[in-house]
């Protein structure tokens, strides 16, 4: 299916110590390959097939329930994305875009290995020794600083990769993920995110206190991280 020796020469040419981004566009694939996604995941059992986009995603969520009390709720499009999985909605051409993780990478490195093992055992990740799809890109990652806390880096994905003019082996360019998915100004495709402000958060205590004082209930604010929300959910 794939044409190993045209890889191997732009394999060649992206050598780590380069920082250099693989992109392959359709003339790696043999020509009756092309044009399609391809399933490698049982690869080593001799099956190669297109990615069947409409098979029922693996998930430990209880997609039923899910469904028989989200299916009325005006966002269907939500619905729609926890029931088959997540789009990123960026039409971004059948490439393989293989990107140098970042070079804080080095810092956070080990915290990163820890938390991809500990997602694959509970099953939101899977783990694998070659490519499981074809044509496919990969996400950067790399770590910052955490505040009050140098020694455990918060691991952070670069969706924005590559930051360069990059263009793939037939010319074409290589459109970040983020870039695609956000479209132009005249092409809306999400809805912005609002975000409470400290002010707004303080207006809606006070509200809630007098609410409280009259009724004789308790206000009751709480907190949490919900760092693991968004890997639960397939994509």
């Amino acid at each position: 299916m794939i044409d190993l020796a045209r890889m191997q020469m732009y394999g060649e040419k992206a050598g780590r110590k380069y920082n250099k981004v693989l992109a392959l566009g359709q003339d790696a694939f043999v020509p009756r390959a092309r044009g399609i996604v391809w399933d490698l995941r049982q690869a080593d059992k001799g099956v190669i097939v297109p990615l069947d986009f409409g098979k029922q995603i693996d998930t430990h969520w209880n997609l039923d329930y899910i469904w028989d009390n989200l299916k009325h709720y005006p966002d269907q499009e939500l619905v729609s994305m926890l029931l088959q999985g997540v789009q990123y909605k960026a039409d971004l051409d059948l490439q393989i875009v293989l990107l140098p993780h970042l070079i804080s990478f080095g810092a956070g490195c080990k915290l990163i290995q820890k938390e991809v093992m500990e997602y694959a055992e509970k099953g939101w990740y899977s783990i694998h020794d070659f490519l499981p799809f074809l044509p496919m890109r990969n996400i950067p990652r790399g770590s910052t600083p955490r505040t009050g806390d140098a020694s455990r880096p918060r691991p952070t994905s670069d969706g924005g990769a590559p930051r360069n003019p990059v263009a793939d082996s037939v010319g074409a360019p290589v459109i970040p993920l983020n870039v695609a998915s956000k479209g132009d100004k005249d092409e809306q495709k999400w809805t912005p995110e609002i975000k409470p402000r400290v002010r707004e958060m303080m207006v809606a205590i006070a509200l809630f206190r007098y609410l409280a004082f009259h009724t004789g209930e308790q206000v009751l604010i709480m907190t949490d991280d919900e760092k693991v929300c968004f890997n639960q959910v397939r994509f």
